[in-house]
């Protein structure tokens, strides 16, 4: 069995996408970060049917009034995932040990995605699953430093990796993670570069990208006021 998990907050709770909020105040942040859970779920599912992985929802806050949120745009999608509560701790190290060695529990494969990166297709997920038939690891690397993707293969002991010194949320956090996986004698595959969405610059990139083609992430398009493809 195969686990596609997604990382996600809870954009009613004001708590996702900081760093937009503040320049586009809090209101506007909420409303992009719903859209960018909305393309980043539908993508998910359908890569999950492809590769026959299991869709695993890691939800922050991680109470019943977080899950409920889930379920309900969920259905509202039309998308069938579990759910699951994120570790409650400030530390993305520990939760993304805890979300691996509980995933690598009962499956071959486990890949981890986040919400930051709308218009990463249905194609780049699956391809993470791909790239573990062969690798131990994989990394999506992010053009700020960062990655949009992270997995592993069971048996391999990598999910302790998380634990070590990754400057998380910074330019070294790929670097960062190739280190760790590397003293643990593990080299991790590395995907297609994409772009994670976290503030007024990446998302004015986003939005040009949106205006080329809005099928990469329609529900953040019409957020945006993308209608249509330039001519």
């Amino acid at each position: 069995m195969r686990i596609l998990m997604v990382l996600a907050k809870d954009p009613s709770q004001g708590r996702a996408k900081t760093r937009l909020a503040a320049t586009l105040g809090n209101e506007r942040a909420r409303e992009l970060a719903s859209a960018f859970l909305d393309d980043t779920l539908e993508h998910a599912s359908a890569a999950a049917s492809a590769v026959g992985a299991r869709l695993l929802l890691l939800h922050d806050p991680p109470g019943e009034a977080g899950r409920a949120a889930f379920l309900d745009r969920a259905r509202k999608l039309g998308i069938e995932l579990s759910l699951s509560p994120q570790l409650e701790s400030p530390s993305l190290g520990a939760r993304l040990e805890r979300a691996f060695a509980d995933a690598l529990s009962r499956s071959d494969a486990a890949v981890a995605i986040g919400t930051d990166s709308p218009d990463v297709s249905r194609e780049d997920h699956a391809s993470a699953f791909l790239a573990l038939e062969t690798a131990p690891a994989v990394l999506g690397p992010a053009s700020d430093g960062g990655y949009w993707a992270v997995g592993l293969a069971r048996g391999t002991g990598a999910e302790r990796a998380f634990l070590d010194e990754i400057a998380w949320s910074t330019s070294r956090a790929l670097s960062d993670t190739r280190a760790a996986f590397g003293k643990l004698g593990i080299r991790p595959a590395l995907l297609a570069e994409r772009a994670d969405v976290d503030d007024a610059g990446s998302l004015a990139a986003l939005e040009k990208r949106l205006r080329e083609d809005p099928s990469r992430a329609p529900t953040t398009a019409r957020a945006l006021g993308v209608s249509g493809r330039l001519s």
